[in-house]
């Protein structure tokens, strides 16, 4: 278990629908959005990016590790950020 990731509880299929349960890890976005009257500022705005992005990288760093088949991409930094 990595700091950050949820677990899987369970994933499926229910008729037409894909399912994915997930552990809860805190507030959702939603949540704190309503927290403070809908409006972001840049700052907590950038915060959210930066974190996404590290558990992103975490992420792919663990499913990397077990030798897992899954698609991969890898984007230049220079290109999003362009």
């Amino acid at each position: 278990m990595i700091v950050g990731i949820p677990n899987l509880i369970w994933c499926g299929q229910e008729g037409d629908f894909n399912i994915l349960i997930m552990e809860l890890l805190g507030e959702d976005l939603e949540s704190l959005l309503n927290l403070c009257g809908r409006r972001l500022t840049l700052k907590t705005l950038l915060i959210l990016v930066e974190q996404t992005v590290k558990q992103f990288c975490k992420a792919n760093q663990y499913v990397n590790a077990l030798s897992v088949a899954h698609p991969h991409r890898v984007y230049s930094w220079k290109r999003i950020f362009a």
